[in-house]
């Protein structure tokens, strides 16, 4: 049988790989439930994002988290495949394609900081799942906002623009980097791929 968790960390994995972000920055938790009589079950689990400081502090506990999707459980015995994604309203609207034909939309929720949480509910043993979670991680990641306050550029601005892209260890924290942003949109300033506007 599909082991769904194992292949959601596989994939995350995969992304940090990909977007080149901190060890450990994208992670699949699991949360336990809060009332004494089973603190062991886990209830749900969480895909997020994590940032770590930049520079980076030894022992550093993994704070400030940003949820991507959280997946509950099923709590019907009939249904035990069944699993209920909490995801934010724009990532439903916007991932519209990739949302698996066996998925069901079930309702539209607010949140204490006011936004709108759409439930979708979808069997673990479907072939699109990973997809599915992949696509809003990437979304997530590609409009990421880091925590830290913006800024114009690190000491490495000639060496990014050497290389058309940033170079930065900590890939979130860059996102605060205003350089990046033209990097991104091809504006270089500096180096020997300097171009004129």
């Amino acid at each position: 049988m599909m082991d769904w968790k194992k292949d959601i960390r596989d994939m995350l994995e995969d992304l940090i790989q990909k977007y080149e972000l901190p060890e450990k920055s994208l992670y699949l938790s699991d949360n336990k439930s809060q009332s004494d009589a089973s603190k062991s079950d886990v209830i749900s689990h969480s895909v997020c994002i994590w940032e770590p400081d930049y520079p980076s502090t030894p022992h550093e506990v993994q704070s400030q988290n940003k949820l991507i999707v959280n997946i509950a459980l099923s709590k019907v015995r009939s249904r035990p495949d069944d699993l209920d994604l909490s995801i934010r309203e724009s990532q439903v609207a916007d991932l519209q394609e990739y949302l698996p034909e066996d998925a069901e939309v079930l309702n539209q929720t607010k949140t204490e900081k006011n936004t709108g949480m759409v439930k979708v509910r979808i069997k673990r043993t479907s072939p699109n799942l990973t997809e599915y979670i992949r696509q809003n991680t990437i979304y997530c990641i590609e409009r990421y906002e880091s925590k830290a306050s913006k800024f114009g550029c690190c000491s490495l601005f000639e060496k990014c623009s050497d290389a058309k892209k940033c170079l930065h260890v900590n890939k979130l924290y860059s996102n605060a980097c205003m350089y990046r942003k033209n990097l991104e949109q091809g504006r270089i300033f500096y180096g020997r791929n300097r171009n004129s506007f």
